[in-house]
């Protein structure tokens, strides 16, 4: 099971390094942030019969019954990026999901409305 959450930023990730050639700056990548011993999957969920949504990030649930620390641990890891980038990232539905592989597209989805994407370098 996985704890999701659908987050209203403009923040999107990719793992292409610098120098970028003329013309070819990365496009959105799913990408997996470990942060204190936990991985986190930042998907950026393409578009949908024209529907854009906001990115959905999310984390293996190691007690289906309780998942109180998958909770805490979402907040402190997003708190942090939105540290490091001085970007927001507000939550805006979040939900469990009975899919078992880390990069498997997200259920929670969020249509999202709003300006441009913030691209940043995944954190190593």
């Amino acid at each position: 099971m996985r704890y999701e959450v659908a987050v209203d930023t403009d923040i999107a990730f990719h793992t292409k390094r610098m120098p970028y050639a003329l013309g070819d700056f990365p496009e959105p990548e799913t990408v997996a942030i470990e942060f204190e011993g936990r991985r986190f999957v930042w998907h950026n969920n393409p578009p949908q019969d024209g529907e854009v949504f906001f990115p959905t990030v999310t984390t293996t649930v190691e007690d289906v019954n309780d998942y109180a620390a998958e909770r805490l641990a979402m907040e402190r890891f997003l708190s942090a990026l939105s540290f490091m980038t001085r970007q927001k990232i507000e939550v805006v539905t979040a939900g469990g999901a009975g899919i078992p592989a880390e990069f498997d597209p997200p259920v929670v989805k969020q249509p999202r409305r709003g300006l441009a994407t913030r691209m940043e370098e995944a954190p190593r």
